[in-house]
């Protein structure tokens, strides 16, 4: 009986090994949708997500080409080849490193030229995907891109009318705005002129006070000035005094 469960554990741990090397991870792809206008040219992104990093991978386009075409692809540090067929282009992306795929990153953009009016899809395949261990990546969901093309003609007449419009709407604020303007002026020019009135007014409290202290510290300044002058005026008397009462006694001495 303990033989028996001992090789039943090896068979399932065997089982459950096998599986976890022979597992493959799975990617999915999404093209953005996009609105544009007739005779513009409009971007696609290729959408990429998958918990392994993606090196390599084969996609065919297909379009209905009486509404799009077809003009160019473009990536970022990785290599896009194309071949462009009738209503379709096969494409071959490839990552030496490898792309971190994990939230969903733009592999590389697609730009096509809106010819008609009306609603079409970019649809897709993809095949051949290896991660950068050089395994094969199953491919899960494919979203294709829907394309909204508005007629250029109709979004250049409402564009006109709204612009007609707007101007309108302009035209009266400005009119409203200049003569509000107006006053605005005048009250700011009357507070003006009476603000300078008030500083150049001598009656103003504050401009007295300022008068009376000029002319107080003017005053001040001229009596310590007088008094510094008739003290030493007194001093210069007094010095000549002694000196003149020095000479005196000298003479009496002799």
């Amino acid at each position: 009986m303990k033989k028996l469960v001992s090789i039943l554990s090896v068979l399932l741990i065997i089982i459950l090994s096998c599986q976890s090397v022979f597992a493959v991870e799975n990617i999915s792809f999404e093209l953005t949708n996009c609105d544009t206008s007739q005779n513009r040219l409009f971007s696609v992104d290729m959408i990429a997500k998958s918990s392994t990093e993606l090196s390599a991978a084969t996609f065919e386009f297909k379009y209905d080409k009486n509404m799009i075409e077809f003009k160019n692809i473009k990536t970022n540090n990785s290599k896009v080849k194309y071949n462009e067929l009738d209503g379709s282009v096969k494409v071959s992306y490839l990552c030496a490193d490898g792309k971190n795929i994990n939230n969903g990153d733009t592999i590389f953009s697609i730009t096509f030229k809106a010819i008609s009016s009306g609603n079409c899809f970019v649809d897709f395949s993809a095949s051949d995907c290896v991660d950068s261990n050089a395994n094969f990546i199953d491919v899960g969901n494919c979203s294709s891109a829907s394309i909204q093309i508005g007629n250029s003609k109709e979004e250049n007449n409402n564009s006109s009318k709204s612009s007609s419009a707007s101007d309108k709407n302009t035209k009266n604020s400005k009119s409203k705005n200049s003569s509000h303007t107006g006053s605005a002026d005048d009250e700011t020019s009357d507070s003006a002129f009476s603000d300078f009135g008030l500083l150049n007014n001598i009656d103003d409290k504050s401009t007295r006070f300022l008068i009376i202290g000029i002319a107080i510290g003017s005053s001040i300044i001229a009596i310590s000035l007088i008094g510094y002058l008739f003290v030493k005026k007194c001093l210069s008397k007094k010095r000549k005094t002694e000196n003149a009462a020095t000479d005196s006694n000298d003479k009496s001495s002799e």
